[in-house]
Parts: structure tokens; C-alpha cells; sequence
């Protein structure tokens, strides 16, 4: 196995346990490195750090596969597999459908895997898991014995390790259609022609938390709402009325599917709106239209660092008029799906908000993404969706 050298600056990292190594922390590169070859990581005095793989196109240079110097074979391929579908248990007591293995936070850097009702979504975005594809799909059919695995690689990713990008079956037939259950409602996924790995399971945790707070009363507003989870949750609760906003053709073709596949199309209860939601929630406010809930979740507004100080913007113009069509009384949540915005971000943002429009906000919940989406203390991008639940008082 050859040897890459990390810099001190590095090294203090790695005592942390923290996976990633970028471009300007290496010291020396071996000779003759292939992308995505397997390495021992030593620092300039030859300390172990471990082993992890390297690929000299990728700004993140090398990633730590484990803080042991162990073999990467097929045998440590399955049981970090094992581990990782293992604890996921719990969840599919409540729901067909999961995330098995989601990248650093399972110690699988560059790995996805999600599972719905007997079908795996597969994910492989570096060139390190690239080279390991032959043991990861075989421990997979061994352990989970799936009716079909089908790729949704990252292309943007795989392109900057280098890489092709193949989407399709790699085995089995993948079904037209596919229900995923949530806490009693059904949502209908069309993995082919579906977003990143298929269904967003990340926020299953906050739709029943948000629906807590939901009764027959209650109006709500789902902003961003891509298959309409918040707001399907809310009608399967007894809301009187829920409005779904989202730019995506497609994705209110989906909200409209679910509508009828809970039976909610013939009750009168639900809105469908086809609009620009940044656009949508002014013309609202200005409208003075009010609601009981309103749920604000857009797309990754900072997928950068530098992205982050403009990111602001965005979501003070969401708060402000989220607070705006609020009910007195009524609660608001707000989402942040990027790294790069901090829990305290979002309380800092809303803070300004509260002073502007003349509204004190009372901390309800704070929310993160579910336990299937892990969050590692020690790898700090494993925490990337944060949200606040807050009431107007």
C-alpha cells in the first residue's frame, strides 16, 4: 500500500477524526497514484493516521475510509454495510422505505444507498467507491437481496472526480412506480424520473413533529413543496385546507398522484399552485391572505461557503413575509438544507425578521434531519439540514 504524506495542518484534523483532506493539506503524493487508489495516511514524521483513498482531480484530495490501518477488501466492504443497514431498524418499523448507508457518516465516503420497499437507489460519486463497485453492489444483493438496484449517481460530483455518469438499472427490473409509506400516508416515487436518489427521507422526523401542531382547523401553506410531504401529512391529520406551492410541473403532477392515491382528491382540501414560491409568498402578503401554518423549505440557497452571505437574502425574504401571511398565533417553519447555514444563522435571520415586522417569535422546535441521515460530530458537513418551528406571540 503507498503512503501519502498529510501536512501538520491536516494532521490536527485527522486526530479529530475528521474524514476530508483537501489539495493544499497534502504534503507528498506517492508515485504513480491512480484516482481513487487506496492509501496509508501518515503525517511528516510517519505517524498512521489510518487508510483512505486518494484522487488528485478532486479538490478534496483524500477521504479516510478508516483511523486503523486495515485492508479495504470485500470482507470490510459488507460489514460496514452491516453496521449501517443495522441501524436503520427502527425506522422501517414505521416506514418502507429508508436511507441505508448515507456517505461519510457511515464511514462509506462517496456512498449512498437508499431503500424503497424492496428496491435500492445506489449512489457511487467518487472515484474511490468507483473502484470499489464490484464488492459494494455484491455485499448489497447478499445482505438486502433487493428486487432491483438502480444508479442515480451525482454527475455534478462524478464529474469533478473525473468520472463518467451511468443513471439505469444494474439489476433486476425497477418497478414504474413505487409507493413509499410515511407515518400512514402513501407518496407514489417514479424512481427513473425522480430527483438526486429518489425521495427526499431526510425531513420523515419533521413532517410528524409539524403535524403535531395540525387539527381540523388548521390552514396551512407548503412552500417549496416539491411531492407535497408537509402538506400531505397535514390533510392525513384533518387539516381543513392546504395550499401547495411549487415551481416544478412535475413535482405538482406528483402532489396532485398523492392527493388522489391518499383519497384526499374529492374532500375539497387542497390547492395546487404552479408559481415562482419566492414570487408567490409576496403577492400574498401584499394580498393580506393568512394562514395557520406555514412551512418554508426551499432549495439549497448556499452550496458554498461563499454562497452563504447571499443565502441571507433569500431566507430574510421568506421569514419576513412567512411572518406576514402567519395567523396570530400561528407557527411558521423555516428550513435550511445547506452546511453552510448555521442553526444560528437561521435565529439570527429570524431575529432581524422579528425586529422588522413588529413580531416576537417563540422557539417551538429545532429540527434536523432524520437518524437515517446520520450526523457525526467529528465530520461537520454530516449536519446539513437544520430547521426552526417558531409561533407568533
Amino acid at each position: 500500500m503507498k503512503k501519502l504524506v498529510v501536512k501538520n495542518s491536516a494532521a490536527k484534523k485527522l486526530r479529530l477524526f475528521n474524514p476530508w483532506v483537501y489539495q493544499n493539506e497534502i504534503a507528498m503524493l506517492p508515485e504513480g497514484l491512480e484516482e481513487g487508489e487506496i492509501v496509508e495516511v501518515v503525517d511528516l514524521k510517519g505517524t498512521c493516521f489510518g487508510v483512505g483513498y486518494a484522487n488528485v482531480k478532486s479538490v478534496i484530495t483524500l477521504r479516510m475510509l478508516s483511523f486503523e490501518k486495515v485492508a479495504i477488501n470485500a470482507k470490510w466492504i459488507k460489514k460496514k454495510l452491516e453496521i449501517a443497514i443495522g441501524a436503520r431498524n427502527s425506522i422501517l418499523e414505521h416506514s418502507n422505505s429508508a436511507r441505508l448507508v448515507h456517505s461519510e457518516a457511515d464511514g462509506l465516503a462517496g456512498l449512498i444507498v437508499d431503500f424503497y420497499d424492496g428496491v435500492l437507489s445506489v449512489a457511487i460519486n467518487t472515484a474511490g467507491m468507483e473502484r470499489l463497485r464490484k464488492e459494494i453492489i455484491g455485499s448489497l444483493l447478499e445482505i438486502i437481496k433487493p428486487v432491483a438496484i438502480y444508479e442515480k449517481s451525482d454527475a455534478n460530483a462524478r464529474e469533478k472526480e473525473g468520472l463518467e455518469t451511468f443513471e439505469g438499472a444494474i439489476h433486476g427490473k425497477v418497478p414504474d412506480f413505487i409507493e413509499v409509506v410515511e407515518f400512514g400516508c402513501q407518496f407514489g416515487l417514479d424512481l427513473k424520473n425522480s430527483q438526486k436518489t429518489g425521495f427526499y427521507l431526510d425531513q420523515r422526523f419533521n413532517h410528524g413533529i409539524i403535524t403535531e401542531y395540525v387539527n381540523e382547523d388548521v390552514t396551512m401553506l407548503d412552500l417549496f413543496c416539491n411531492t407535497g410531504g408537509f402538506g400531505m401529512h397535514a390533510l392525513n391529520a384533518g387539516a381543513s385546507h392546504v395550499t401547495f406551492v411549487d415551481s416544478s410541473a412535475v413535482a405538482m403532477a406528483q402532489v396532485e398522484n398523492n392527493i388522489s392515491l391518499n383519497e384526499f382528491s374529492d374532500d375539497g382540501r387542497s390547492t395546487l399552485v404552479t408559481a415562482n414560491a419566492m414570487d408567490y409568498i409576496k403577492e400574498l402578503s401584499d394580498k393580506k391572505e393568512s394562514y395557520d401554518i406555514v412551512v418554508l423549505d426551499p432549495p439549497s440557497f448556499a452550496k458554498t461557503a461563499e454562497q452563504a452571505k447571499a443565502a441571507t437574502s433569500g431566507f430574510k425574504h421568506l421569514i419576513l413575509n412567512g411572518i406576514r401571511v402567519c395567523k396570530p398565533g400561528g407557527i411558521i417553519a423555516l428550513f435550511s438544507c445547506s452546511y453552510h447555514v448555521s442553526m444560528d444563522d437561521l435565529k439570527e435571520i429570524c431575529l432581524d425578521a422579528s425586529r422588522d415586522t413588529g413580531k416576537q417569535l417563540k422557539v417551538l422546535e429545532h429540527m434536523y434531519q432524520d437518524k437515517d441521515h446520520p450526523y457525526v460530530l467529528n465530520t461537520p458537513n454530516s449536519l446539513y439540514l437544520k430547521g426552526l418551528l417558531l409561533q407568533l406571540v
